[in-house]
């Protein structure tokens, strides 16, 4: 939610959105709502927050952990606690309420906008004076990797003829491609109504041809502009005749793209399916339903699979014609949300990765027959066999986790018995998914390799068979995923999502506080990370702003260094009550 607030991105002119197609499809706000596991199912017309807020604390959502944020042995790395993204959302909401208390669409900026343009050009207000802007984008440019990181990532496409071409589509930050395996990266474009991506597909038979479904599909943190279009390899964009305005408030998911007529489309939707069968021109409601994703039996372009969330049940589709009509495979009323995989070594095949509602993990199912039936493979019981837990080992006693927001599964597609599940961590089957075991760590866990917390996906490059994965840190690579390493090729990817910032005159660097990578400083074209965790509000101490300043966590927990960073301690641990989410706390400005 939170977006660059000191580095901004300098727009150019490489990167242009040449045409925009007039409104298709205007939805009630309150469907993309939805995408968040504790707003209202039912809801019509505009929601009042407080109603939202004194029902989460009847139910608090996810349940089965404390309250109180979670420091390991080593002393840095911090656990969200079990409020954590309903606080985080909260914290956003608050500052996007009409006068009456009711949640407004975060589109209403973007509209005012257009229409203070419109005005200018009209002549109807003054013209402006003074020197124009020129922001230049100053970092982070990196991180050390690991428990640190540099933004969340939300899907990964490969090109079809080129290992080292990737496109990695991040949650605000928009769609960025390297041409050299992740050595240098740099951004598709910077001037797009939303900069959140949900899903990329290449034409296999023209991949200067490039499809983006816009909005952040699985927080639902930015907003949908449609599905745009690039047909010279990113060089520009174009808008399709799926094209939202901002006060539509929709939830764009998966993509898919038929690689036999690759003029057909399909897009999943929290409020139905849309298919196209022209490129995009033109594009139909054929479901309705919050879909969560979407995807081909490998070789059938005639079988597709589908994931839902209706009337508080996860549910598994299956379509033999190609999106038509779908048929309910099974029910997981106790669940949230199920994510499937299939794998090119048997199209037999079909694996779900299923959330219970604590976000926990409910179980891992199996298809041998095309998605027709499942079996149980692996079920948790009392929290023993939580994959999507925090907990870096199994057994585990740990409850909970991020199943509704992080959760992704892969199938080796030359060995259908090897499957990787992410959720917090990664783990690892090599029997089909009957037996798991830890394959990463949120943060540095005996030998085992450590990749940032919280999973988003999963795929594996047909090209140079290497797992790619990505998560709220970036994006990492393994040719070796059950033993690692897995290497991290975020750097130059700039992505990093501030909450606050702070400067003083009297030192070069700035630093600022990151979703869910921690504190970082940016100095002379450098990066580094300070400390962990979500970092929020940070002060720079004007008295001694070389040595002295100030990190904080969610709730208001502040740590101080007074020797430059090296050495940190809290400030705080006498206070015995949480702050606000983005907790504000000042240095007096005559007694630093």
């Amino acid at each position: 939610m939170a977006c660059f607030i000191y580095f901004t991105l300098i727009s150019t002119d490489m990167f242009v959105v040449k045409r925009c197609i007039a409104l298709v499809f205007i939805l009630f706000f309150h469907l993309a709502l939805q995408a968040q596991p504790w707003m209202p199912q039912n809801a019509s017309g505009p929601i009042k927050l407080y109603d939202v807020i004194q029902q989460y604390k009847q139910h608090p959502y996810p349940a089965g952990e404390d309250e109180e944020e979670h420091t390991t042995a080593t002393g840095k790395e911090r656990k969200e606690s079990s409020n954590h993204l309903f606080e985080r959302w909260l914290w956003y909401m608050r500052l996007h309420c009409d006068k009456d208390g009711y949640i407004v669409n975060p589109g209403r900026n973007f509209t005012e906008w257009e229409n203070y343009k419109a005005q200018q050009t009209q002549g109807a207000l003054a013209k402006t004076t003074g020197v124009p802007s020129n922001w230049i984008f100053q970092g982070p440019h990196q991180s050390q990797s690991g428990y640190s990181g540099m933004g969340r990532i939300n899907v990964i496409a490969f090109d079809p003829l080129d290992s080292n071409t990737i496109y990695v589509g991040s949650a605000a930050g928009s769609t960025w491609k390297t041409n050299d395996g992740g050595i240098t990266w740099a951004s598709m474009y910077d001037n797009l109504a939303t900069l959140g991506v949900s899903d990329i597909k290449i034409n296999p038979q023209n991949t200067r041809t490039i499809y983006i479904a816009t909005g952040d599909g699985d927080a639902g943190d930015a907003f949908s502009s449609g599905v745009i279009k690039s047909y010279d390899k990113g060089l520009t964009w174009h808008t399709t005749g799926l094209n939202w305005m901002a006060t539509a408030y929709m939830n764009a998911r998966s993509l898919l793209l038929n690689p036999v007529d690759t003029n057909s489309l399909i897009l999943a939707t929290n409020a139905g399916l849309y298919k196209t069968h022209n490129g995009g021109a033109n594009w139909n409601q054929v479901a309705v339903g919050n879909f969560k994703q979407i995807l081909y039996c490998p070789g059938d372009t005639t079988l597709l699979y589908a994931s839902v969330y209706i009337n508080s049940t996860a549910q598994i589709l299956r379509s033999p014609n190609a999106g038509f009509t779908w048929d309910t495979i099974t029910n997981f009323p106790s669940s949230q949300r199920v994510c499937l995989a299939v794998t090119t070594a048997d199209a037999n095949i079909v694996r779900a990765l299923v959330s219970n509602n604590a976000s926990g993990l409910q179980g891992i199912y199996n298809s041998t027959n095309k998605g027709l039936t499942f079996t149980p493979v692996f079920i948790d019981t009392n929290c023993t066999n939580n994959l999507l837990g925090y907990d870096n080992q199994l057994p585990t006693g740990a409850c909970g986790g991020q199943g509704w927001y992080d959760l992704c599964m892969a199938i080796d597609p030359n060995n259908a018995n090897i499957t990787l599940t992410g959720g917090v961590n990664l783990a690892y089957s090599a029997d089909a998914g009957s037996t798991w075991a830890m394959n990463t760590a949120w943060y540095q866990f005996q030998t085992m390799p450590t990749v940032h917390a919280d999973k988003h996906f999963l795929g594996f490059n047909p090209l140079n068979h290497a797992l790619y994965v990505g998560c709220d840190g970036g994006i990492y690579r393994s040719y070796t995923p059950q033993t690692g390493p897995y290497n991290d090729l975020s750097n130059g990817i700039g992505i990093t999502e501030f909450y606050k910032n702070a400067v003083d005159n009297k030192v070069s660097f700035c630093i600022g506080g990151a979703q869910d990578n921690g504190t970082k400083m940016v100095e002379g074209g450098l990066s580094y990370d300070l400390t962990g965790g979500d970092g929020m509000q940070c002060r720079i101490n004007y008295g001694d702003p070389a040595h002295i300043w100030y990190c904080s966590y969610p709730g208001g927990a502040i740590d101080m260094t007074r020797d430059s960073g090296s050495n940190y301690h809290s400030i705080t641990d006498t206070i015995h009550s949480s702050g606000d989410w983005v907790a504000p706390y000042s240095i007096h400005p005559s007694d630093t």
